[in-house]
């Protein structure tokens, strides 16, 4: 009959320790913590300030004659610090969960039902500010520079975050205006953007979109038009959106710039495409861009109408 062994590693010390460390529960422990300290902070002054009984006074003692007068100060300044503090949670508590701001403020931002994530780390992050520096940097803060600070990150999640922000921002009747002209007047999320049209992981095809997106509505501005096609490389990662990965050659180098894209069928080429053709179609509105677009376009064209060709060539009859 097999033993049965154990390792030290398998056999854990603590074996709620996973559950107690998570940040999640840490927060919650401290925030009940905060509450129950200011509750017995209030509990403890009123019965000292209630009661007086600070010990008596001497006649000969004359340096504690301020005494009585000295505790009471300090005992109310604790009764008034612990009382602003449990009002203070006790009115966020009544607008977060009765009144909804956060849903309130992620209505008005029109960012739909996932920009509750959004709207969460904004304020979030805006509190960060507050504490770590100045009221007035979370004061200065918006959702659109918010927005773009997120673009510079290296997680995928707050990349997407950000893009998505921008997006729905960028295709609001109501934010368009202002934020283009932010994004426009900011080379390094401009340049960031255009980085984003050449990622063709699957993992990244929505972070991916919304970039064309955004760069779709920046190119319909005529100076944010030539803003964009100034970018070294734009129009080489324009037409990157062009090309259909899915088909294949029998040189090795040209079956596809990631493998992972080319076996990957739920991809949306169609819709890079679509994107692709709308901001070059923009951009050659622009007089000053259409000597560069149309060797963009010719030699875009002629790539992905080889892709497609041999792509309807080799799909089976069902497909179509």
């Amino acid at each position: 009959m097999p033993t049965r062994t154990w390792k030290s590693s398998d056999v854990p010390l603590l074996p709620y320790a996973q559950w107690v460390f998570l940040s999640r529960n840490i927060s919650k422990l401290l925030y009940w913590l905060q509450l129950a300290s200011a509750t017995a902070c209030v509990v403890l002054s009123l019965m000292k300030l209630i009661k007086h009984n600070y010990g008596e006074v001497a006649k000969g003692e004359t340096d504690k004659r301020n005494r009585r007068s000295a505790l009471n100060i300090f005992y109310a300044l604790a009764l008034a610090e612990a009382t602003l503090f449990l009002l203070e949670k006790a009115y966020w508590e009544w607008k977060v969960i009765v009144c909804k701001v956060l849903e309130q403020v992620n209505q008005e931002c029109e960012l739909g039902p996932s920009g509750m994530i959004s709207i969460k780390r904004f304020f979030y992050d805006a509190y960060s500010r507050c504490v770590e520096g100045s009221i007035f940097d979370g004061l200065q803060m918006d959702m659109v520079s918010f927005a773009m600070d997120l673009l510079a990150s290296n997680s995928p999640d707050e990349q997407l975050i950000g893009v998505q922000i921008l997006r729905t921002f960028a295709k609001s009747e109501r934010y368009s205006e202002d934020t283009l002209q932010k994004i426009g007047t900011t080379f390094l999320v401009m340049d960031r953007l255009v980085e984003m049209l050449n990622w063709k992981d699957p993992q990244e095809e929505e972070i991916r979109e919304s970039a064309a997106e955004i760069l779709s509505e920046l190119a319909g501005k005529k100076q944010n038009s030539l803003r964009v096609a100034g970018i070294p490389g734009a129009m080489e990662s324009i037409s990157s959106l062009l090309h259909n990965n899915r088909s294949s050659s029998g040189a090795a180098d040209e079956i596809c710039e990631n493998n992972i894209v080319c076996d990957h069928e739920n991809y949306g080429f169609w819709t890079f495409n679509h994107l692709g053709l709308l901001i070059l179609k923009k951009l050659a509105r622009d007089h000053d861009n259409c000597d560069f677009n149309s060797e963009t376009i010719s030699a875009s064209g002629e790539d992905a109408g080889k892709h497609d060709r041999h792509h309807w060539q080799t799909a089976p009859k069902g497909d179509f």
